[in-house]
């Protein structure tokens, strides 16, 4: 399964404002409540695997290229 990480973070927060919107119309609806509830599950989730997905992209870039500055950051923790 494919997961276009940007899609469903657009997705999410559109749904989630959409949500919110109803419920500053009709408050006292408790359905809005919970559909709310569960986007911010949905839209932390999103956020989360986001997070992981740059996450990881950083660490195959400096694998790649790896440590150029390998004599400062020694010099840095000498110096400390």
């Amino acid at each position: 399964m494919v997961i276009h990480i940007k899609k469903l973070k657009t997705e999410t927060m559109q749904r989630l404002k959409e949500i919110q919107s109803s419920i500053d119309i009709d408050i006292m609806d408790d359905g809005h409540s919970s559909q709310e509830q569960q986007a911010l599950k949905n839209l932390e989730l999103a956020l989360s695997i986001e997070y992981e997905l740059w996450k990881e992209k950083a660490h195959v870039f400096w694998h790649v290229r790896s440590d150029r500055n390998t004599k400062y950051f020694h010099r840095i923790t000498m110096i400390k």
